[in-house]
């Protein structure tokens, strides 16, 4: 396990912890369901792992540019939400 997720799993509250160890005991027992009756497909996780990832990527790029610019998170949300709006009117978004 990256030592990110189990800092972001160790700070998240416990009902959150719960149920993230109960998706992953799912996907573990569907895995295992699936390589005993031998037609192991390729496992689509739940579109909720990859927006949790998505965030966690997120965040950690947020507190690299907080470190960058030696400001507070705050203001490094603020910068970050800004530059963010430029791009997308640029993209045409």
């Amino acid at each position: 396990m990256k030592p990110e997720f189990r800092r972001d799993l160790a700070r998240s509250p416990f009902q959150e912890k719960i149920r993230k160890v109960a998706e992953l005991i799912r996907l573990s027992r569907k895995v295992k369901d699936q390589r005993t009756a031998g037609n192991l497909t390729t496992i689509r996780f739940p579109v909720e792992v990859y927006a949790q990832r998505r965030a966690i990527r997120n965040r950690l790029e947020i507190r690299k540019f907080v470190a960058e610019q030696r400001i507070s998170k705050e203001q490094g949300l603020q910068a970050g939400l800004g530059q963010k709006g430029k791009e997308f009117v640029e993209q045409g978004a």
